[in-house]
């Protein structure tokens, strides 16, 4: 299994939508596709048809030590996909209350962190790819993607903050995959294969000269690769309404086609 953690620190950059679209695609090429629903705002557990707080078996529940049910207990399949290779495991807002108890949790860092992990390990052979939406900040639960996953996919939009607030993601990238030293005291690093697959820039329009030069500042960008580029269309705000991904709905608008051609690249 394949598992992809979609993360910027920034908020509004499209990451929901990206997640849910790359699974939608994955799944409809006949892949077993899982998509983990890591933001306590629960965004993609709502624009996928799950109210939240209905279901009992969500995400928050593995964050507690003495939870010993598995993701086939809480995946689901989504009736408005009309796929049985997509499959949910949603969360809720109480995700915010085990951001707090998870280091009280378990009796080391390691396990800590690990949590995720482990669960997805269980169900690996029976998945071929898995999409973590994280939350547009950096906690304990994010840090349960970086070592759950194999590599990161960053949303940002052509705008000068998103641009800016890849410093600080890379940082905390750095750190996962190398170590770091905190007032003498060394840490090995969580994931030291963790890798970045690239960006996708969502969002754009092209209209203005700011749009058309921060675009081009992350293809100059020596870091990260640019995934590809995902047009800013109202399609995509009214499909969430009917609880679908855009890429199903309206296949042939321009967006879809590019997300599309992201997802081959995985």
């Amino acid at each position: 299994m394949k598992t992809y953690a979609i993360i910027n620190e920034k908020g509004g950059v499209g990451k929901t939508t990206i997640t849910h679209n790359l699974a939608y695609i994955k799944a409809k090429q006949g892949f077993k596709v899982i998509m983990i629903d890591l933001d306590s705002q629960a965004s993609l557990t709502s624009n996928c048809g799950i109210e939240p707080h209905t279901v009992d078996k969500n995400v928050v529940n593995i964050f507690y030590k003495d939870y010993d049910q598995s993701f086939f207990d809480m995946a689901t399949t989504l009736d408005s996909a009309e796929l049985d290779t997509l499959f949910l495991v949603p969360t809720d807002t109480t995700l915010k209350y085990a951001i707090e108890d998870l280091p009280f949790q378990f009796d080391t860092k390691e396990e800590a962190y690990g949590v995720l992990k482990r669960h997805l390990d269980e169900v690996k052979d029976y998945f071929d790819y898995c999409f973590i939406d994280c939350a547009p900040s950096i906690n304990c639960i994010s840090y349960n993607a970086f070592v759950a996953a194999d590599e990161v996919i960053i949303p940002v939009t052509p705008t000068y903050p998103a641009f800016r607030g890849l410093n600080t993601l890379s940082e905390t990238l750095e750190m996962v995959t190398g170590g770091h030293q905190w007032h003498g005291e060394s840490f090995p690093p969580l994931n030291p294969d963790l890798k970045v697959k690239g960006l996708v820039i969502s969002m754009y329009q092209h209209t203005t000269v700011v749009d058309k030069q921060m675009t081009q500042m992350y293809y100059d960008m020596i870091d990260y690769p640019v995934l590809g580029e995902v047009k800013k269309e109202s399609v995509v705000e009214q499909d969430v309404v009917f609880h679908a991904a855009v890429a199903q709905k309206h296949p042939s608008k321009q967006c879809s086609r590019e997300l599309y051609a992201i997802a081959d690249k995985l």
